[in-house]
């Protein structure tokens, strides 16, 4: 990382959602990132929920926002490959370097579901959310009709 520059880091393994383990994982990539740098900040202004289609590559758009905005992002994607009603999970970082050298690090999670899975995307998002932060919602490519599940995040 080189100026303002930022990578994407530490893609944990897709697995079936658990708050509790991505807790955990999200300990230990902070640790490992850590243990590698000492100057690395753990930053989060908001939460930050992108709903987008799953053939979407939102690292770019991640990186843009949490450069200028550190957040913890929730990407939420409908999957055609999993079964209806599953839900996976998995964890990962964005890191950019300041001008002054310090690296700025935020966490992101992204759930996947399957048709029918939305039902259960209220409860496990509001489960991912950093206390009372600020919460924000940027939707990429996608009708309203297919988002009934934000109106009950509150």
């Amino acid at each position: 990382m080189s100026g303002n520059s930022a990578s994407h880091l530490g893609a944990s393994r897709r697995r079936s959602f658990d708050p509790v383990r991505l807790e955990q994982e999200l300990n230990e990539l902070w640790n490992d990132l850590t243990e590698d740098n000492h100057q690395v900040s753990r930053a989060c202004l908001s939460n930050l929920v992108i709903a987008m289609p799953e053939e979407y590559d939102v690292s770019q758009l991640v990186a843009d926002i949490t450069e200028r905005h550190p957040s913890r992002v929730l990407v939420v994607r409908q999957c055609k490959r999993l079964n209806p009603g599953q839900l996976e999970a998995f964890v990962s970082a964005s890191c950019s370097k300041r001008s002054e050298g310090t690296v700025v690090c935020c966490e992101s999670i992204t759930l996947d579901y399957g048709v029918g899975g939305e039902r259960a995307l209220p409860n496990a998002i509001r489960s991912l959310f950093v206390g009372t932060q600020a919460r924000v919602l940027v939707i990429k490519q996608l009708a309203w009709s297919d988002l009934g599940w934000v109106e009950e995040l509150g």
